[in-house]
């Protein structure tokens, strides 16, 4: 009787299932979501976390409605729609040599122990730790960055975060950026979706995100 009502009055009804990246740090996705559900509070919002390259593939065959996710190689049946961008720096705990110093030349710190993050590493810091021979060494591993920077923190090894999840720690000087800005690994996270197959309330909700954007994010 509930559901016959709510159709019946032109309510948003259903189930929206989104695939994200772990710890993703987005202030206006996380409005997006409250302005969402007070708008259509009728509407479940199922949210997942996976890495990146289980993200594009839930929403290729349909199992997620809308990803969140960096894609190296971008798929022509997916919508990609940039939520905002993303560094990667090298960080250091404070029980390492380097803390409250800079390095200049990545390729310094080849033989330093590292803090991977398996298969959510974007392909972009992948080619970046390769050139300068970073990660040969590894002391520790984690698929969520929350872990990553917890293993960072207490000395199993340096380690690249994004920068805003890290931006906390440094903050309370209990990480250290070790690399220049200038040249730290960037790239774009999406909002990944296959338009043709949206339901109304995933296509609403993605209206509602994008409308809560800055506009150059908005813009791509």
């Amino acid at each position: 009787m509930p559901g016959e009502t709510a159709r019946a009055s032109g309510r948003l009804q259903g189930i929206v299932t989104l695939r994200v990246i772990s710890d993703l740090v987005s202030p206006e996705f996380d409005q997006a979501m409250v302005t969402f559900h007070q708008l259509h509070p009728e509407v479940e919002i199922r949210l997942d976390i996976a890495p990146w390259r289980d993200v594009v593939l839930s929403v290729k065959d349909g199992s997620a409605d809308v990803g969140i996710a960096c894609d190296s190689v971008t798929s022509p049946e997916l919508n990609y729609r940039p939520l905002m961008r993303e560094w990667q720096q090298l960080y250091c705990g404070r029980s390492h040599p380097a803390f409250a110093k800079g390095v200049r030349d990545p390729a310094a710190l080849a033989h330093e122990v590292f803090v991977l993050t398996g298969e959510d590493e974007p392909a972009e810091l992948t080619s970046f730790r390769q050139r300068y021979g970073l990660g040969e060494r590894v002391g520790g591993a984690a698929e969520t960055l929350h872990e990553v920077k917890r293993l960072i923190q207490i000395g199993i090894g340096v380690g690249f975060l994004p920068t805003v999840v890290a931006a906390d720690a440094v903050a309370a000087n209990a990480l250290w950026p070790m690399l220049r800005a200038d040249i730290l690994p960037t790239y774009h996270v999406y909002l990944i979706t296959q338009d043709a197959k949206l339901s109304a309330p995933a296509r609403t909700l993605l209206d509602v995100i994008e409308a809560h954007l800055q506009p150059e994010e908005a813009a791509g």
